[in-house]
């Protein structure tokens, strides 16, 4: 076994603790749900709109056109519900809506913003081939998304 094999074993065993422990586990799931948003939300809505961030367990929503956003408006606490029902670490607290292209009034630029940006399909699938010597399913899968959030969440320059 190769140096470098250790070491990615060394560090896949200490992740889902440093990720607990730092009180990351919650963030990690709430962006999750940017890049599940077409399976956790109906296919209905997810062909309208968009997660765009999550800024204090407000999730912003990227709306199709006001007309979406009207439809929206009133489905929210379902939304929230549905959303709610399959985090377990995290909870979103409000949905606010937005157009596109629009500037957020509301964001503080003392917040952090963040956006999701998928990350590079070539970089994933190298990560992902590295990370099958972590012999347990679960931790190796916990690597990989751990890995692929923090490529995908970046700040947003713009708030």
């Amino acid at each position: 076994m190769s140096d470098n094999h250790r070491r990615h074993l060394r560090i896949a065993a200490i992740l889902p603790d440093l990720c607990r422990d730092r009180g990351w586990q919650a963030q990690i799931e709430a962006y999750s749900l940017l890049r599940r948003w077409s399976e956790m939300m109906d296919a209905e809505i997810a062909a309208h709109s968009r997660p765009d961030k999550i800024i204090a367990g407000v999730l912003w929503v990227e709306v199709e056109n006001l007309a979406w956003m009207q439809q929206l408006q009133y489905r929210c606490s379902d939304m929230m519900t549905a959303l709610n029902a399959r985090l377990h670490h995290a909870q979103i607290r409000k949905i606010r809506l937005r157009l596109p292209d629009k500037p957020t009034a509301a964001l503080n630029e003392e917040q952090s913003a963040m956006r999701f940006l998928p990350p590079d399909l070539e970089a994933l699938a190298s990560f992902t081939e590295l990370a099958a010597a972590v012999k347990d399913p679960s931790c190796r899968q916990a690597l990989i998304n751990f890995w692929y959030l923090s490529h995908a969440c970046q700040k947003d320059e713009e708030s």
